[in-house]
């Protein structure tokens, strides 16, 4: 019974490697999406003056607004990462007849791509190039460093404590190179639907705010609204608003027209006003 429990161990332990192999991608995936949704909308409000805390987004809301922008740069790292895989196969097996000779050359030229992207790296956080492109050439720079450690490696055991301290060095870049990106994607395309929203260049509905009492916008003086019955009626109604979000039970409204010293209005959804979105 003994022998039997310790032949089985083997296969639990195969099988927590294989979960913990397929979890880990999930859980850096997840977590870029959710960085890259809570950037762009930081960037998004911080356009209108407002707050991210004030808005009240739950985690999910932040993954949902950063799938459709960050699908394609992950498409893009994805295609790099797999292209310095498959040239490191393709040629491999393609440079000259001795194998050594060919992983010698196989292998400088990963260094090669590797100390030129730790240069854009370095070059972007001082300046010199653009951060974008700092960013990604990390990335690239890890990957191609690893591969070139790879093929010279006398060995790929991951019990050796070299390969796998390159190998965690080279995971921990590849993560701050896709936070990174995000980062600055995320801004930008934050940026970017701010303006987009304030111009009018992506439509907003229009909003008719009816209240009891006078705020502090320009109002027209009302005798009730048709359909409603209260004793206490609504008395001003509040034309040329825009809906920016509602969350967290506010209303978020943007002038129809934003301009310098426009100022984004914040309301907690109650009875003491009414509102109606056309368009």
């Amino acid at each position: 019974m003994g022998a039997d429990t310790a032949l089985r161990r083997p296969a639990w332990g195969d099988l927590s490697g294989r979960v913990t192999a397929v979890l880990a991608p999930v859980s850096l995936l997840t977590s870029t999406l959710f960085f890259f949704g809570w950037v762009r909308s930081r960037a998004l409000f911080a356009y209108f003056g407002v707050d991210l805390g004030l808005v009240g987004f739950s985690p999910a809301d932040y993954v949902l607004r950063s799938v459709e922008i960050l699908f394609q740069p992950i498409l893009i790292a994805g295609f790099i990462a797999f292209a310095l895989f498959l040239a490191r196969l393709t040629l491999t097996g393609y440079l000259g007849r001795s194998r050594e000779k060919s992983r010698a050359l196989v292998r400088s030229a990963f260094l090669v791509v590797a100390v030129v992207g730790a240069a854009l790296a370095v070059g972007a956080v001082i300046g010199w190039v653009s951060a974008l492109v700092g960013a990604v050439a990390l990335g690239v720079a890890a990957i191609s460093g690893y591969q070139a450690h790879a093929i010279g490696a006398e060995s790929l055991s991951p019990r050796g404590d070299r390969a796998v301290g390159f190998a965690v060095f080279a995971v921990l870049a590849v993560v701050a190179s896709a936070f990174w990106s995000a980062a600055i994607v995320a801004e930008r395309s934050g940026r970017e639907l701010a303006e987009a929203f304030a111009d009018g260049r992506v439509p907003r509905s229009e909003v008719l705010l009816y209240s009891r009492s006078r705020l502090a916008l320009p109002a027209e003086e009302f005798t009730g609204l048709a359909g409603v019955e209260s004793d206490k009626p609504y008395l001003y109604v509040y034309r040329d608003l825009r809906l920016l979000t509602f969350s967290g039970q506010r209303w978020f409204l943007i002038p129809k027209d934003w301009g310098s010293g426009s100022a984004t209005v914040i309301l907690r959804d109650d009875d003491s006003i009414r509102l109606e979105l056309v368009g």
